[in-house]
């Protein structure tokens, strides 16, 4: 009997000294070789070097596709979901758990790509370097306190251009408490309710009022991608009370500017003897000016409302919502024929699944951001300006004092973060299709929603 060869022999030792999972790796690299190396980011998703060490810190890596926190195959696992902006879509099973698989992963993966190229296309600055500059000052640690330090210099400065006396505002409170609370809560929930149904009218579409103080908010507390959805927005405490603060401190501006500075001013301009007979320090102020002045004063909220709108046919303002819409319900009927045709390294599901699920995912993303029709849209500039409309009444009712009207936009702000729950808005959760629901076609044989 020969002894064994040395080769043999070190064989054998290797196979009795390494763990098994290291042999397998071993084996595995040995026949199909090492593993490609991971693409670099595009130039526009790569980072510079204040953005890369905030990256790390909060645990991103680059999984040769997109920036993911934590392990990148739990998150290639999970992440059966679609975002554009702060809207998002998920499949979820019959308990509304999340739900994922091949053909949910290969769905929404088609279903982002679709959202982000038509977005490019409607607002093309969205990934330029005002943007990415401004939302690399939000990350910054500094950015709530220059906001404040801005906040508190414009209050400074309104204060003296209005003249107003803070002594006796506070005096005229003390001895009047009810005409100013009272016209401040009634305003208030008046605004309340018109924000409030402004939103719900316009899924998916940032409200203007307290924008940027959200985009601060999420910032501050902790999101990378601005601005976040709502649903992790609403799910943080301290979200919701640096929402409220922030937004509390520009109502005292813009209380200040409008019902302190502008709304006095068209009173006597509208009606010259107001001035001399002293109806701005809470005489009778005769009816038909007060009513001018308010409404005047009042449409600058409807104009800006208006400029954010998404319009049919009109461009821009509304980051892409409706071309996005667009661009998804077009894409629904060849989904078939792409998930056939295409065949990608990361897709593992069957086709006609995968087109399944896409047209799922689609017409559920439609179906909650398709802009509400004509008449929602229309109603956006009417509902801002009847709150604005309350709150430059709840000035005159007072008797002239700043309180009311910063008391009602207070309370809105309270009652939009702090008393609502709105997490959903801006998410469409679609039920995971069946196996068995593997074909949506209509009567002519074409892939449709609904």
């Amino acid at each position: 009997m020969k002894p064994p060869s040395s080769f043999s022999f070190l064989w054998v030792s290797l196979v009795l000294y390494l763990p098994a999972h290291h042999l397998s790796e071993a084996l595995s690299a040995s026949e199909n070789g090492p593993p490609p190396p991971q693409k670099p980011p595009p130039k526009r998703l790569c980072p510079d070097d204040q953005q890369a060490k905030m990256l790390k810190k909060m645990g991103f890596s680059w999984n040769g596709s997109k920036w993911v926190r934590g392990d990148s195959a739990a998150y290639a696992q999970q992440r059966a979901v679609a975002r554009s902006g702060n809207r998002f879509a998920r499949f979820v099973d019959a308990s509304g758990a999340p739900a994922s698989g091949a053909a949910a992963l290969a769905a929404a993966a088609r279903l982002e790509e679709i959202l982000g190229r038509a977005r490019e296309e409607a607002v093309p600055d969205r990934s330029g370097p005002r943007d990415r500059d401004f939302k690399n000052f939000c990350q910054q640690k500094r950015a709530p306190w220059v906001y404040a330090g801005v906040e508190g210099a414009v209050f400074v400065g309104l204060s003296h251009a209005s003249g107003v006396g803070w002594g006796s505002e506070l005096r005229h409170v003390l001895d009047h408490p009810l005409p100013v609370v009272g016209a401040g809560l009634a305003a208030g929930c008046l605004l309340s309710l018109c924000r409030a149904v402004g939103r719900r009218s316009l899924p998916g579409v940032e409200e203007p009022d307290g924008k940027l103080v959200r985009v601060l908010a999420d910032a501050a507390d902790g999101n990378f991608a601005l601005p976040a959805p709502n649903h992790i927005r609403y799910d943080s405490r301290n979200w919701k009370i640096f929402a409220t603060l922030g937004e509390t401190a520009a109502a005292l501006n813009v209380s200040l500017l409008m019902n302190g500075i502008l709304q006095p001013a068209l009173v006597r301009a509208f009606l010259p003897a107001v001035e001399e007979g002293g109806g701005s320090d809470g005489g009778a102020v005769p009816l038909l000016a007060a009513c001018v002045a308010a409404v005047a004063v009042a449409f600058p909220a409807a104009l800006r409302v208006v400029e954010g709108t998404p319009w049919d046919g009109v461009p821009g303002g509304d980051d892409g919502i409706r071309a996005e819409c667009g661009a998804v319900t077009r894409a629904v009927p060849g989904a078939r024929s792409y998930f056939a045709l295409t065949e990608r390294p990361t897709d593992a599901a069957d086709p006609a699944e995968a087109a399944a699920a896409f047209v799922a995912l689609a017409c559920g993303w439609a179906e909650q951001f398709d802009g509400g029709g004509a008449e929602q849209r229309a109603r956006q500039p009417v509902l801002a300006f009847s709150g604005s409309l309350a709150c430059a009444a709840a000035w005159q009712l007072s008797g002239g004092t700043l309180t009311a009207p910063f008391l009602a936009r207070a309370v809105a702000a309270a009652d939009t973060y702090l008393c609502r729950s709105e997490g959903e808005f801006c998410r469409a959760n679609v039920l995971m299709p069946r196996p068995t629901e593997r074909d949506p076609l209509d009567s002519k044989g074409a892939v449709s929603c609904g």
